[in-house]
């Protein structure tokens, strides 16, 4: 049994990443690049992030659905571990005021990564306006700066109150980070769907 099921799992592996290029391009092409007018140039890039964090997602949710009998605790799963994701990808709550174990999932969930890569790929060579020191308004960038913000400093300042953002170019590890975490867990599912499916088709010696 182990031969059908690992080839049917390596196929669904290798056709699920131009999936999720394309599911990439339509989630961003028109909102993100058309209606909300981001940096062209950047797309590229942007979809590489975004591409890396839905893959990492889709195989969460492969291992919860062979993890669990019910399908419905299977995606009861998958949604607490997304919101999970959310909370602690550090820009709702900074990671160093976390306590362990919840420390760790700043570090293993991919949405902190994707996020911090998608905001310093966006951010880092624009331009902003300037501070306006006579308003109570939160000011982003370097108010003692003449003219318009550069984006290093506006990334540096949003970093101090929401915390993974900076100008330092970590987009390779923002990139790798859920990949990797996406290559564990088919290794995990994987396991779980040939053990289950042997335990299945096991046919008992006649008495």
């Amino acid at each position: 049994m182990w031969t059908p099921c690992w080839t049917r799992g390596r196929r669904i592996k290798v056709k699920q990443l131009p999936v999720m290029f394309l599911l990439s391009f339509f989630a961003l092409g028109i909102p993100a690049y058309r209606v909300a007018n981001h940096d062209g140039p950047k797309f590229g890039v942007m979809i590489l992030l975004y591409a890396a964090d839905l893959y990492a997602w889709e195989a969460l949710a492969q291992v919860f659905s062979v993890q669990s009998e019910s399908p419905l605790v299977g995606m009861m799963q998958f949604v607490q571990m997304w919101f999970t994701g959310f909370i602690f990808a550090g820009f709702l709550i900074p990671g160093e005021d976390m306590v362990w174990p919840f420390k760790a999932f700043t570090w293993i969930l991919p949405l902190r990564w994707t996020i911090r890569g998608m905001v310093y790929n966006e951010m880092i060579d624009g331009t902003y306006e300037q501070c306006d020191l006579s308003s109570d308004d939160q000011c982003f960038g370097d108010p003692a700066a003449p003219g318009r913000q550069d984006g290093d400093d506006v990334l540096n300042s949003l970093g101090d109150v929401f915390g993974p953002f900076s100008d330092e170019n970590t987009l390779v590890q923002d990139i790798l980070v859920p990949l990797s975490f996406a290559l564990l867990l088919k290794m995990a599912h994987t396991y779980l769907l040939v053990s289950k499916a042997s335990v299945a088709s096991s046919v008992g010696r006649a008495k």
